[in-house]
């Protein structure tokens, strides 16, 4: 299994204060504090990782389950003690442990714990700030070059999550007329999720309000030829409709369209008889 750590120069750093811990999770596995990186075994990135995730108090026996679930429980024991071994020297308090539990320290600031926090802000009609719609369209997907089978449905949920804050984001960005963010979200839904219509809808929507019609025509094409060759689906009548009430040139092509069908049609019948 091949892991990275994200970022510039790592640095080893004994005793980091868990309240000045940064940990990222989110594109790529990394440790900062006081805006350096810290060099962090594999061993002790996944114990970090599980438990970030889970964000919760866990056994020990269960997060050595997860972790080795391969060895038995005497050797994934073991694996644990290690790793904790090799994170206390780089700080004691960045892990709580009991003889039966462990858990990430509440203290330490985590990636995934604000995605959560924004997702649940702006559900109950937070506030929408630039700098978090930024950093939602900028987040990337978790841990990606890690191959784990525990990771694939905190992976999926976390994707999940995202798109719709995206989706969400870029339709409020429209109503409050900040059409330049909405495009940004929009488009950062659409890399995660290129064949979801509501993603390209969102884009597509951003455009429009922005009065960029060849831009929005341009997506609603890319998204068609995409679906098409993906999966043999065309985009719903809803969508095609969004796009040719706005677009007069679209309207004519479509009736062109349907002309030349129809005099095939009348063709053919003609040939036949």
């Amino acid at each position: 299994m091949s892991l990275s750590i994200r970022g510039p120069a790592t640095l080893d750093m004994p005793h980091i204060d868990p309240a000045s811990a940064e940990i990222s999770l989110l594109g790529g596995f990394e440790l900062r504090c006081e805006d350096r990186t810290v060099g962090v075994p594999t061993s002790a990135q996944r114990l970090v990782a599980l438990l970030a995730l889970r964000d919760r108090s866990l056994p020990r026996t269960q997060v050595g389950g997860i972790l080795w679930p391969e060895s038995s429980e005497e050797h994934a024991a073991g694996s644990v003690r290690s790793a904790l071994w090799r994170l206390q020297r780089l700080g004691p308090g960045i892990v709580e442990k009991t003889r039966q539990h462990l858990r990430l320290s509440p203290w330490a600031s985590v990636d995934v714990r604000r995605l959560a926090r924004l997702a649940s802000e702006l559900a109950t009609g937070g506030v929408i700030r630039s700098e978090d719609a930024h950093w939602v369209a900028e987040a990337g997907e978790l841990l990606p070059v890690w191959d784990e089978d525990w990771l694939v449905p905190e992976r999926e949920r976390l994707r999940q999550l995202r798109v719709d804050m995206l989706e969400w984001l870029a339709r409020e960005l429209i109503r409050r007329g900040r059409f330049g963010l909405a495009v940004e979200v929009g488009l950062a839904a659409v890399e995660a999720e290129p064949l979801r219509e509501s993603t390209n809808r969102s884009l597509i929507e951003a455009h429009l309000a922005q009065r960029n019609l060849a831009d929005a025509f341009r997506q609603y094409r890319a998204y068609a030829i995409l679906l098409h060759a993906e999966l043999r689906l065309a985009p719903s009548v809803e969508l095609r409709e969004l796009v040719e009430r706005h677009m007069p040139a679209a309207r004519g092509a479509r009736r062109r369209r349907r002309r030349g069908w129809r005099a095939a049609q009348v063709t053919g019948r003609s040939r036949a008889g």
